[in-house]
């Protein structure tokens, strides 16, 4: 996600709006599985390399 994209859902969220709207499928569907597992430690991927910040721990 880079900036731009932060901050255009960020504003929807802070408008009270869902940001589905501005999210690709693959960024929902992260959305759903950190709001379902909020105990797990997720790291911020904003302006991260692709590669890095998707990459499997322990592999």
């Amino acid at each position: 996600m880079v900036p731009r994209e932060a901050a255009r859902a960020n504003a929807l969220i802070g408008e009270g709006k869902l940001p589905e709207g501005v999210l690709s499928p693959r960024q929902v569907e992260l959305a759903s599985q950190v709001n379902a597992h909020p105990e797990r430690k997720w790291e911020c991927a904003i302006e991260r390399d692709i590669m890095k910040a998707w990459e499997w721990k322990g592999r």
